[in-house]
């Protein structure tokens, strides 16, 4: 081999061992390694890209042509009259959704086009269709005359029942008392009965009467409402009176003691309950049940004669038994004194009366109802 050859060889093999990568540990291979095997980074693809912006105005033309074609449809087929009165009545709900409609189509329209024609066509047909309907809400059509119809029954049903509610309200026997004991001008302290029966269908009215040491409230049930202290009470039928409460007040307690007349009832043989007995007498053509709860004396009057008794309210001893009964449940004021209630039993004039003594004062209530009603009428709440 000469030497020139062997020199070019050398040569060769040290560019070749020049142009080799030198590493300098495991570490820079392992990651000239991992380095290689990365994936490439996404490349913007121009084609594909306008692709896809084609397919969206595709499918905008194609909804666009379909909206118009259902404004058409519905310009074609006007609203039948029953659904035109629905539209009376919510014309600002149709109004709102025709523009927003109308907005989307001119939306539309810009953002194609192509399409700008049958846009128009659509944005007619539904300018047609919101005209048609502007229409709806002024024709007089049978629908909406009948929705209008309607809906004033409605109306005139609603006042009808709000006016009676009120009327009930004004003229409940609560606010009848309360009226009639405003009217009252006196000194003696007021006492109004906790409640009043009434008949159903009937309205409580009162007329007052009242002085410095005394007051009276006369009640009674009519067919219509009446104001307290009506002039017309002054006729009214006595039918039509359910009783009167009211008080006086005198010089002394013993006065008013008088008023009451009280008694301690002995020797009672009459059984109205497991705890109260009641003495049974007759004198002067007349019968006598009487006992006493606590400070109050119960009496049941009736008249000896039996085509003489008022069988509205039972026999003496079922009207005995029955009050026992009731208060048993139900607790009497207490008198500051006594207090004595009486049941009449004549069939000319039945009544129960109820009087109780506080200090000078003698409070009172008579009632031509049920001896039952008399007492709910003074009963505690």
């Amino acid at each position: 081999m000469t030497k020139d050859l062997f020199e070019k060889r050398m040569e060769h093999l040290k560019k070749s061992y020049e142009q080799m990568p030198s590493h300098r540990s495991e570490r820079d291979v392992i990651k000239k390694l991992k380095k290689q095997q990365r994936r490439p980074k996404f490349q913007f693809r121009p084609i594909a890209y306008v692709a896809s912006i084609l397919v969206v105005f595709f499918i905008s033309g194609v909804l666009v042509a379909s909206s118009g074609l259902f404004g058409s449809q519905q310009s074609a087929n006007p609203t039948p009259p029953a659904e035109k009165g629905l539209v009376s009545q919510g014309a600002d709900k149709n109004n709102t959704s025709a523009e927003q409609q109308q907005g989307e189509l001119e939306k539309s329209n810009q953002d194609n086009p192509g399409n700008h024609g049958g846009n128009d066509s659509s944005g007619t047909s539904g300018k047609n269709s919101d005209e048609e309907g502007g229409s709806n809400s002024t024709r007089e059509d049978p629908g909406s005359n009948s929705s209008n119809g309607k809906k004033a029954d409605n109306k005139d049903s609603s006042d009808t029942g709000k006016k009676r509610s009120k009327s009930s309200k004004t003229h409940s026997p609560k606010a009848v008392i309360q009226k009639a004991m405003q009217a009252l001008d006196t000194s003696v302290p007021k006492v109004s009965p906790t409640m009043v029966p009434v008949d159903e269908g009937k309205y409580l009215t009162a007329l007052t009467q009242s002085s410095t040491d005394s007051y009276k409230v006369n009640l009674f049930q009519t067919s219509k409402p009446v104001p307290v202290n009506d002039s017309s009470l002054e006729h009214i039928g006595s039918n039509q009176k359910i009783g009167v409460f009211g008080a006086s007040l005198y010089g002394s307690e013993a006065e008013a003691k008088k008023k009451v007349r009280f008694f301690k009832v002995k020797n009672g043989k009459l059984k109205l309950s497991s705890d109260i007995t009641a003495r049974v007498e007759g004198t002067a053509g007349h019968a006598h049940i009487s006992w006493n709860e606590g400070r109050w004396l119960m009496e049941v009057n009736s008249p000896s004669n039996p085509s003489d008794v008022y069988k509205g309210y039972g026999s003496n001893k079922q009207v005995a038994k029955k009050m026992v009964a009731y208060l048993e449940e139900h607790y009497l004021p207490a008198p500051d004194r006594h207090g004595v209630i009486k049941v009449n039993l004549s069939k000319k004039s039945p009544e129960i009366t109820i009087r109780w003594q506080e200090g000078k004062t003698i409070h009172y209530v008579k009632t031509q109802q049920s001896p039952i009603a008399g007492l709910k009428m003074v009963v505690e709440n």
